[in-house]
């Protein structure tokens, strides 16, 4: 066989592979899955994106408590399809003032090979600054449009951001349940600004109105396959005489039903095994798992006999056949637990299985 003959064989045994329904069947049962609704969040830090220029001339720091941890990083900027970053920072030229410009006392805890080897690759440094308004500015010689992240953590502080939002955004219902609060009083929408980015990077405009959030431009991810939504939350106010802000970060993600699930047909082919036979029918066609737990009774009590798992490619409609193995004397079987997930779009559904689905 020449070279070309023996890939184009290698290339088609791959494909067949790859089509093929792939079987696992767990060790034991697994536990119930459960769609992720609610996401609650809390946050004693913030962070701003500012550039090169603002660091030069001084940018302000809001610190609500002594001790606050101040990391600056080098940001990457993208410009005529080509990708800048800031050069590092040195450390020995950060200083802090006052609004009159006095000098502050700053404590440098580690330069950017510090960083470095304590985890953070990304050219920042840190610094510890005490509890007041202050401005941080670099006496380096940098690009007015080099951009930089100032993030300040105020670890146990007791002013806290909190936000309960949904995680999913079905697509066609175009609005996200989101609360927001400082210290136990809500925000309204005005006291915020919120940002909410793609995957790629790409900003969608949204409206806020104290209850719901909603995407002013469709969204065109489906699933998680290149990562998530990116919702970035603002709040900046005056507590106690000083200014305190707070920033928190939630993900999104927009779903849509890409397939659908038929008639359930349980098969017990003898006393040692069944076969639960599930129609799938995918509305968008690509790669899909389908997993169950038989469920049965034995001795009068529920008992969860195994979980098990089938993926194959999908175009149009198929019937993913899930073997189980049944122990002796169990009786009144039916699934539970039905959980498909779209592993091409990075996507978990969960159909209801009505409870007439009985052996």
């Amino acid at each position: 066989m020449n070279h070309f003959n023996l890939m184009a064989a290698l290339v088609l045994v791959a494909a067949t592979a790859q089509a093929d329904p792939v079987v696992y069947q767990y060790p034991k049962a697994q536990a119930p899955e459960q769609a992720l609704g609610t996401l609650d969040k809390q946050s004693d830090e913030y962070w701003q994106e500012v550039t090169g220029k603002a660091l030069r001339q001084g940018v302000p720091l809001y610190i609500s408590q002594d001790k606050a941890l101040v990391r600056v990083a080098p940001k990457a900027r993208f410009e005529g399809g080509q990708v800048f970053k800031a050069k590092g920072l040195d450390i020995n030229q950060l200083t802090l003032a006052d609004a009159n410009g006095k000098a502050l006392a700053l404590e440098r805890l580690a330069a950017q090979q510090e960083m470095a080897s304590a985890g953070f690759g990304d050219g920042s440094v840190a610094l510890r600054v005490a509890k007041g308004q202050a401005r941080l500015s670099s006496s380096q010689p940098l690009n007015d449009d080099d951009r930089f992240l100032v993030h300040v953590k105020e670890k146990g502080s007791a002013h806290l951001l909190s936000a309960s939002s949904d995680f999913t955004l079905p697509q066609g219902t175009n609005r996200i349940k989101l609360a927001l609060s400082l210290d136990g009083q809500a925000l309204a929408p005005g006291q915020v600004q919120l940002t909410l980015t793609s995957p790629s990077g790409q900003v969608v405009p949204v409206r806020y109105d104290g209850r719901y959030l909603r995407p002013q431009a469709p969204l065109e991810e489906i699933g998680a396959r290149h990562g998530y939504y990116r919702l970035e939350v603002f709040t900046q106010s005056q507590v106690a005489g000083q200014t305190l802000a707070r920033s928190l970060a939630l993900p999104v993600m927009q779903t849509q039903e890409t397939a659908s699930v038929g008639a359930v047909r349980l098969e017990r082919l003898d006393a040692q095994t069944l076969v639960a036979h599930i129609p799938l029918k995918a509305r968008l066609d690509g790669r899909f798992a389908v997993k169950s737990t038989l469920i049965g009774q034995y001795q009068g009590k529920a008992l969860a006999i195994g979980t098990t798992e089938v993926a194959q490619d999908l175009a149009g409609g198929a019937d993913f056949a899930l073997p189980f193995t049944l122990p002796p004397g169990v009786e009144d079987l039916r699934l539970d637990n039905l959980v498909v997930t779209d592993q091409t779009r990075m996507l978990k559904l969960y159909p209801d299985l009505k409870p007439s689905l009985r052996n």
